[in-house]
């Protein structure tokens, strides 16, 4: 079964925590994921790695005799995973989580061209399924994984002013 998964900051600089998207899509459950967080970008693409396998890992058993092959733009953390490329230090407690979930829960980590990386794509261009009915989403209400986009709204320049 295919996964992908997609990330994107919008912060200015790369070390600053700013705002950002972070995306997976399970085409053959019909599912797609979006959530808009604020962090760095270089962690950007664990946060959308690790919510796809805490979802996958949820919903065991609708895959569970499925090879899973996780696919993404991000080369970066392809060869970071394969331990062919240094992860920045930021990262690593994400990274050797990745690990350790690499073994319990077996899957490849592939790149792909970001034309063919299916959770990059506008939900309104994909094709209408149906979510499997048995699907499990309570690894989505995850608090310190999702955080809402209105704590990185910028505040009103009204309100700072002295009256």
């Amino acid at each position: 079964m295919n996964c992908y998964f997609y990330a994107t900051s919008h912060a200015p600089k790369a070390h600053v925590k700013g705002p950002g998207i972070i995306s997976f899509c399970v085409p053959d459950l019909g599912f797609t994921y979006r959530a808009a967080l604020r962090i760095t970008p270089s962690e950007f693409p664990y946060r959308a790695l690790l919510a796809l396998i805490r979802f996958l890992e949820s919903n065991r058993k609708v895959w569970h005799r499925q090879n899973l092959k996780i696919l993404t733009d991000c080369t970066p953390i392809v060869y970071q995973v394969q331990g062919e490329m240094v992860a920045p230090e930021s990262v690593r407690s994400m990274l050797g989580t990745v690990n350790i979930k690499k073994h319990q829960l077996p899957f490849t980590l592939h790149w792909v061209p970001a034309a063919e990386n299916r959770a990059r794509e506008n939900i309104t261009r994909q094709p209408l399924a149906r979510p499997a009915l048995e699907l499990n989403f309570s690894s989505l209400q995850d608090t310190t994984l999702v955080q809402r986009a209105t704590q990185w709204k910028k505040s009103d320049p009204k309100e700072s002013r002295p009256n």
